[in-house]
């Protein structure tokens, strides 16, 4: 069959070419704001990472959602339906934080907008958004990071003149060695009751967040210690519930770190499909350790889902890069289980153990090779957290 796409073009009306062409151009104009972003119109950005390149120069990942609030009257009230919340049977508090906490799972995502940021004193235009109003890219800088601690660029939108709206993001800069804490949320460093899936949307949308015993004592003694520490937090919940979480990180007493949720830019895909968390979790814990071949990673997660068999399969991948794996055990499945045996097949038996909520935690053991930089007490000077 012979091509007839250039043939068809040319036989356009000369209107309709100009305006292809125009319409094209939007896409790679330098304007000098944002300037399809309207007064409805939002954005938020996900704390991801940059790494330090071998000429000194930083690669930044910015991660960017633009949407609009809908207005829809009964939104709500299905959204509770779809989640099998019963607004009628929970307490004032908990219905306004429903409200509150299901807020960006009432938006209209918005694509083909075109952003500029300005970061590091420059401007930068990002990617058209695409499906989901979401847009992400690498830019690359130069700029002089320290090399033996976590640092932080900060960007923010730039705007037409007379919007005094600020839509900030921040991007994590992680050096190139020292110790990577990759933390899953739900279960394990906040209460959650993932086993119980009605539980799991009450605590998740209606109620208060409670953080786990001694977790965040646990991670400020890592980042006290460890060399160059970097925090990743790891969770199969959505992007919408990012605001929520990461106002539990910072109440809890957690440090800062970088912030990874499943996407999710529609109602439909509020609960993951099967697969789809335990895809999300391989496939940013393979980014991450690519992105910095250098470090060493510490994997903490739950027995509720498949933290295990997650992290297992990381450390058959990269055997010298995980140090250690620890897992809060919600199941109550002894270490000898067959689900162990399964999932930690062909994974040094030293390298992972259980633990629950009590004094005894070792994050990982002492030094395996010459030069390894991670050292931590088994125990904590905090006193709460070492009664027996």
């Amino acid at each position: 069959m012979p091509v007839v796409f250039p043939s068809l073009f040319f036989e356009l009306p000369v209107f309709m070419m100009r305006t292809l062409l125009f319409l094209g151009l939007l896409a790679v104009m330098p304007f000098g704001f944002s300037q399809n972003l309207t007064t409805d119109e939002r954005v938020i950005f996900l704390p991801v990472t940059a790494k330090v390149l071998d000429d000194g120069k930083v690669e930044a990942r910015v991660d960017a959602w633009v949407f609009e609030h809908e207005h829809r009257p009964g939104l709500s009230k299905l959204l509770a339906r779809y989640l099998d919340v019963d607004l009628d049977g929970i307490t004032d508090s908990e219905r306004e934080r429903f409200y509150q906490r299901t807020q960006l799972f009432r938006v209209d995502s918005q694509n083909s907008m075109v952003l500029r940021i300005k970061l590091d004193g420059q401007e930068h235009g990002l990617p058209l958004t695409a499906n989901g109003g979401r847009s992400r890219t690498r830019l690359t800088l130069e700029t002089k990071v320290p090399d033996d601690r976590v640092s932080w660029l900060e960007y923010e939108v730039v705007l037409r003149g007379g919007d005094d709206r600020v839509f900030k993001g921040r991007t994590m800069v992680v050096p190139q060695h020292g110790l990577s804490v990759v933390s899953d949320i739900d279960d394990t460093i906040k209460y959650s009751n993932v086993l119980k899936k009605k539980l799991l949307l009450l605590n998740t949308f209606a109620r208060e967040f409670h953080v786990a015993p001694c977790m965040a004592e646990r991670y400020q003694q890592i980042a006290a210690t460890a060399h160059a520490p970097a925090f990743h937090y790891l969770s199969s919940s959505p992007i919408q519930l990012y605001p929520p979480l990461a106002e539990f990180l910072v109440a809890g007493g957690f440090p800062e770190g970088s912030v990874h949720l499943r996407e999710s830019t529609s109602m439909g895909n509020v609960v993951p499909e099967e697969g789809e968390s335990q895809a999300h979790k391989l496939d940013t814990l393979r980014m991450l350790l690519a992105d910095f071949p250098d470090r060493k990673f510490l994997l903490i997660g739950d027995s509720g889902e498949l933290d295990p068999e997650i992290y297992a399969t990381i450390a058959r991948e990269f055997p010298r890069r995980i140090v250690a794996i620890r897992i809060r055990d919600v199941t109550g499945d002894p270490r000898e289980s067959e689900r162990y045996e399964r999932a930690f097949a062909k994974v040094a038996p030293e390298l992972w153990s259980l633990f629950s909520d009590t004094p005894r935690w070792q994050p990982f053991g002492p030094p395996g090779a010459p030069g390894e930089v991670v050292s931590v007490p088994a125990q904590l000077p905090a006193p709460d957290c070492l009664a027996p």
